[in-house]
C-alpha cells in the first residue's frame, strides 16, 4: 500500500523563526542596503566621468530607489515568520510580513502542497556561501522560501521543519 508518512498523523506542529529583530526591521535594512549600495555606486561613476553633481545624484538616488524596492518586493516569498503543518485540516499555513508591518497567510492543502530543499553551497569564484533553503510550493506556484541561518532561521528550525517534511514522502509498504 502505497501513502504518506503523515497521513495518520493529528494535531498541529507550528515552527517560528527566533529573532532578535522584527522581520520588518530586517526588511528595511535589506532595502538600505541595496538602495545606498547602488546609489553610491551609480554617484562615484557619475561624478568621475561627468562632474554634474545634481543630475548625477538624482539620477543615483531614483536607481538606488528601483533597485532596492524590486529587491525586496521580489524577495516576498523570503518574509516568512512561521510555518505550521496542520495535519487535523490537511494544510500548511505559512506566515509571512510585509514592509509595512502587515501579517498575512498562506494556505497550501496537502492535495496540491510540495517542497524543493537545497543545501548550502559556495560560488567558487567569489567565495560566497549560499545558504539552504526550502521552497514550499502550491502546485508549480512557489509560495515562500526559508533561506536558513538568515532572517532568524536557526539550525534548529532546519533540523524541526526537515523532520516535518520528511512525512511527505510517499512510502512503500508491502
Amino acid at each position: 500500500m502505497i501513502r504518506p508518512a503523515n497521513a495518520q498523523k493529528t494535531g498541529k506542529v507550528t515552527i517560528r523563526r527566533d529573532g532578535a529583530h522584527s522581520m520588518r526591521l530586517l526588511i528595511w535594512a535589506r532595502f538600505g542596503i541595496l538602495f545606498a549600495g547602488v546609489a553610491l555606486f551609480f554617484s562615484i561613476v557619475g561624478i568621475l566621468s561627468v562632474g554634474v553633481l545634481v543630475e548625477v545624484f538624482a539620477i543615483s538616488f531614483l536607481l538606488g530607489l528601483l533597485v532596492g524596492l524590486i529587491g525586496v518586493v521580489s524577495n516576498k516569498g523570503t518574509m516568512v515568520e512561521s510555518v505550521c503543518f496542520d495535519y487535523d485540516n490537511h494544510q500548511v499555513v505559512v506566515g509571512h510580513t510585509n514592509m509595512r508591518n502587515q501579517h498575512s497567510e498562506t494556505v497550501i492543502p496537502y492535495g496540491s502542497f510540495h517542497f524543493r530543499t537545497q543545501e548550502s553551497y559556495r560560488l567558487n569564484d567569489f567565495g560566497w556561501e549560499i545558504h539552504g533553503r526550502c521552497k514550499l510550493y502550491e502546485h508549480y506556484e512557489k509560495k515562500a522560501v526559508l533561506v536558513y541561518d538568515c532572517l532568524g532561521w536557526e539550525e534548529c528550525h532546519r533540523k524541526r521543519i526537515e523532520r516535518e517534511l520528511e512525512g511527505f514522502f510517499i512510502e512503500q509498504r508491502m
